[in-house]
């Protein structure tokens, strides 16, 4: 999927091609905008090209909010595109500071 993105005069072309050799894919969804138009671009482009992969979606518990927000994103994108009823799936340590929790949600 080809996108162009940006202001008038500093426009920018996205390729969003979704990997052939990854069946899984997680997406961060922190319930912001940023994260809520890539996760729904990649579900889009799954739905484009044949429900190839399984994107899921994951969230880290911070202070601002994210578990809160990424439910109301997941839901939506649930309703959007007629998946089954999933919530983002929660990683990390909750009982590490909130500065610690991005990389202890990175798991293989």
């Amino acid at each position: 999927m080809i996108i162009t993105c940006g202001p008038v005069g500093n426009q920018r072309i996205l390729d969003l091609t979704l990997p052939a050799e990854r069946s899984k894919i997680a997406v961060l969804i922190s319930g912001g905008i940023d994260s809520a138009i890539l996760y729904y671009l990649m579900l889009l482009e799954n739905k484009n090209t044949g429900y190839r992969h399984d994107i899921r979606p994951i969230s880290i518990m911070r202070s601002e909010g994210s578990v809160y927000f990424s439910k109301l994103v997941v839901s939506n994108m649930n309703e959007k595109f007629n998946l089954i009823k999933q919530d983002a799936i929660i990683v990390g340590n909750p009982s590490l500071p909130e500065d610690k929790q991005v990389r202890s949600g990175v798991f293989h």
